[in-house]
Order: C-alpha cells, then structure tokens, then sequence
C-alpha cells in the first residue's frame, strides 16, 4: 500500500483470499476489501503503521464479492524513503478461516464434554442425596405411624411415644448430618478421620435399616458379648 492506502501490489495467495483479481483491486483503497464492522480498527492499525510506529499483529475478515468472509491474520511492517518518512505500507497476511473455525467448533465440544460432565457430576451428587436421606426418612415416617396407630389403639403409655419421638429426633439429626458431611465433603475433597463408639454406629445402622428389614420380613438382632465389639455376634432371619 502507498501513503494513502492505493493497493499497490497484490499476489495470487491476495487473490485466492479476497476472491477479485489484481486488475480489480490495482490502485484501489484497502477499503474495498473490509468488513463494515471492522473498518475503524484496520484504519487506526494503518494509521500508526503510516506514522512509523511500531508494526503490530492484528486479524481482519476480508468480504469477497459474494458476500462470504475470510479472516486474515496480518503481520505488517512499512518502507521508509532516504527521509525516514514512511513510503510503503506492506501487510503479509495468512488466511486463518478454516483454523478459527476448526478451533471454535474445538472450543465448542469441549465446552459439551464439561457440560456433560456437569449433568453427571450433578447427578451422582442427586442420587448419592437420596441415598443418603431415603433411609432416615423412612425411618421418620415409620416411627410417626407407629405412633399413630398407638394412639388409635387408646394407648397411654408415654414411654411408646416418648420412644418413638426420640428415633425421629435421632433419624432427623442423622438426615441432617448427613447433609453437612456432604457439603463438607464437596468443599473439601479430602475426609477426616475421627474416633468412633462400634457398639453405636452398629445399633444407629440396625435401627436405620430396621423399617426396610421389617417390610422384607427381616429381624435384625445384636448379641453384644462381653468382649470387645469385634466379637460380638450379629445376626440376620427371615421370619
């Protein structure tokens, strides 16, 4: 390009790109070429280019008679004459279109694969909630029903009520540990350990799955012996 933007010289590589011939574009301002959108940007880089400023990599779409585009990545550089003035603006161009576009379509499938991975993430932290709630639920309305029909019987013993209530307060607090080990699980990535009372967690495990052994017709029963937990006895019938 000369001082005012007059293409000057103009290779096949040009021609191939911008879909005219160098008869067309010879001694026509690089307007011709532009996008609309994009013309203000390439005529500052053309500015500073013209005032001997530093060359500068930019990318530009060239719109082709047909109204199809194509984006070219520019490294420019000018001629100066025997003053130092700037003579000659020359922009060597590679045509990126089919890179661009092979990248965004990249950009796109791996934005499906974390979006898929999401979904799934979300639903193994769904399912591993209800597992973790479904129990002690169960466990909330089995008791609440045991005491309905308690007090469908006429029964007066507060001990059956208090019992009950008691295994609804304890089911609620593991539901709502539960939910806390969870959320700190997530947030940490990494358990912690801590001392635990066997005799407990086994008796909190029978009670928690005592309403679904008891609709598959199961008793559950624990024979503590006066040894250490481990050599306590458990055992599993179906009655």
């Amino acid at each position: 390009l000369d001082r005012v933007g007059r293409v000057l010289q103009f290779n096949k590589a040009c021609e191939q790109a911008s879909g005219r011939s160098f008869a067309e574009i010879h001694n026509a301002r690089y307007d011709v070429l532009l996008a609309p959108a994009e013309a203000q940007a390439v005529h500052g880089v053309f500015a500073e280019l013209r005032a001997g400023q530093t060359p500068k990599a930019h990318e530009n779409h060239w719109l082709r008679p047909d109204g199809t585009q194509r984006l070219i990545a520019w490294r420019n550089t000018f001629v100066t004459d025997e003053t130092g003035a700037v003579r000659y603006v020359i922009g060597t161009g590679v045509d990126v279109t089919e890179q661009r576009q092979a990248e965004a379509r990249a950009r796109e499938h791996l934005d499906e694969v974390a979006r898929m991975h999401r979904l799934h993430t979300m639903g193994e932290i769904a399912g591993l909630i209800a597992h973790q709630l479904n129990q002690p639920l169960a466990a909330i309305s089995a008791y609440a029903e045991a005491n309905m029909a308690a007090r469908r019987r006429g029964d007066s013993d507060p001990s059956i009520f208090d019992r009950n209530l008691g295994h609804i307060m304890e089911q609620a607090q593991r539901a709502s540990r539960s939910i806390r080990e969870l959320r700190a699980f997530l947030a940490r990535g990494n358990g912690e350990r801590e001392q635990a009372n066997l005799a407990q967690v086994v008796q909190s495990a029978c009670r928690l799955m005592d309403t679904e052994a008891r609709a598959s017709s199961v008793c559950i029963s624990i024979e503590p012996t006066a040894a250490a937990l481990p050599r306590s006895r458990w055992t599993c019938s179906r009655s």
